[in-house]
């Protein structure tokens, strides 16, 4: 135990270190320093400016030794007073379970992110109000949402709509069905000097909103579309469940984006994936791998992250549509509905089949063009290739030096003042100094004899 705790100093120490100074430069103060790396130590370390959350993900939870062990080396690895390290045991759900308040105390912490403020709790509740996975998503909204029209559903606490709001977005609408996370989304964007009608944070349900924009006929450039996995509030006249209903909303989403407009699609849920075959009219791209969190392992199973661009519009659900019409033509509109996509999963699978097909020819071509690259003889060609170039490069090269005795000398062109004095070749001279001749012969002539 003691090594294996020392190990988990350590990773706790380096990866602090490595992640300050990767958000040195970026007014940065939240992040994950440790994210489940050892079996022994099934927790997660988030720092928050000069605080520390320890989440404890074990089945029963630690035992009282082994949770002030970790608390204490978090503490002391990080500089962080014991006092201002919070631990927290996040029970697993069973089936459509909620997570309740878990204390009735906030603990409030201002940090900063990519030099936005945001306000998170520690203790009150199972997450702190904001997910630190969705980092480069948040900075991905930002980069593309100048000149824009965003609309931010299931807004949480409005992380979303301030780095909108930051990229320079002519519109921000954001929806939530809780009052609590509203006035938390209105406190995080007035803190970043958002506020006025631009910056809307709207209580209701998204559903209902959804439904008053198509009448409204309402139209955005961007939509954020960040749902949870499941929710029953009885605020609510329909339940939401991600798995069942992903296709309906993004089915009504097209409505209300433009030709080419964007819908980002995230979700935690693990195993949760988009059916590319019932979505025909957008251009689906994941971005999960792109979009990983610095500190945080694959394994760990963070949100994925889908772009979808818009080509063409959907039939509207009978769920969506005008709720003032009578129940006869919703249920009939309703079986119109199913009958559509249901013609519509029908011509997409061929579709998707060839397409499946003509990308595993492409696959298989470009692995037959690696194994014939792997056998290429390198070294019978490269010479030759690097030779052109040479040749290319330097024309000159080729072409043959002249030695320095093949140059005349700089005064040749001079008369000579003394023919019959021996001269020696410009090479031909010693290079070392005994070896120079004397100036004291007799028979020489000096410099000015032939001077009167």
């Amino acid at each position: 135990m003691d090594y294996q705790a020392k190990d988990f100093g350590k990773l706790l120490k380096n990866n602090a270190l490595t992640m300050r100074r990767l958000f040195q430069s970026t007014d940065t103060n939240c992040m994950r320093v440790y994210d489940r790396n050892m079996e022994e130590f099934p927790v997660t370390v988030d720092l928050w400016a000069q605080w520390v959350r320890i989440t404890d993900y074990s089945e029963e939870g630690l035992d009282d030794r082994k949770r002030d062990l970790v608390m204490d080396l978090a503490g002391r690895m990080l500089y962080v007073p014991i006092e201002k390290v919070v631990y927290h045991h996040r029970r697993k759900r069973t089936g459509r379970e909620q997570h309740d308040v878990q204390e009735p105390v906030s603990t409030l912490v201002e940090v900063m992110e990519q030099g936005l403020v945001f306000t998170v709790d520690l203790t009150k509740r199972v997450d702190t109000g904001l997910f630190l996975d969705h980092m480069p998503t948040r900075a991905l909204v930002g980069s593309m949402s100048y000149g824009l029209r965003v609309l931010n559903l299931f807004s949480y606490t409005g992380s979303f709509s301030v780095y909108a709001a930051r990229g320079g977005a002519v519109q921000v609408d954001s929806v939530d069905l809780s009052a609590t996370y509203t006035t938390w989304a209105e406190a995080n964007l007035a803190a970043n000097g958002f506020f006025g009608p631009t910056y809307r944070c709207i209580n209701a349900d998204a559903f209902e909103y959804v439904k008053d924009a198509l009448d409204e006929k309402r139209i955005y450039d961007l939509i954020i579309f960040d749902p949870p996995s499941f929710s029953n509030s009885r605020k609510m006249e329909h339940d939401f469940d991600i798995v069942r209903d992903y296709v309906r909303w993004l089915h009504a989403l097209s409505a209300l984006l433009k030709k080419g407009g964007t819908i980002i699609v995230s979700s935690s849920l693990g195993g949760f994936s988009l059916d590319k075959s019932a979505l025909g009219g957008y251009t689906i791209e994941e971005r999960t791998q792109d979009l990983l969190a610095p500190g945080f392992t694959r394994r760990s199973g963070t949100a994925r992250t889908w772009v979808l661009t818009k080509e063409r519009n959907h039939t509207i659900p009978a769920i969506f549509r005008n709720s003032r019409k009578n129940t006869e033509t919703a249920h009939n509109e309703a079986q119109m509905d199913e009958e559509e996509m249901s013609k519509e999963e029908e011509k997409n699978k061929p579709e998707v089949k060839e397409a499946t097909r003509s990308e595993e020819i492409m696959d298989q071509a470009f692995l037959s063009e690696e194994e014939d690259d792997v056998w290429t003889l390198v070294w019978d060609d490269e010479p030759e290739q690097k030779a052109e170039v040479k040749k290319e490069r330097s024309p000159r090269s080729e072409s043959r030096r002249s030695s320095s005795s093949d140059r005349s000398r700089r005064d040749d062109s001079r008369p000579r003042r003394f023919d019959d004095r021996p001269r020696r070749e410009y090479d031909d001279r010693p290079r070392r100094y005994d070896d120079r001749p004397r100036r004291d012969y007799d028979d020489r002539p000096r410099r000015y004899d032939d001077r009167p």
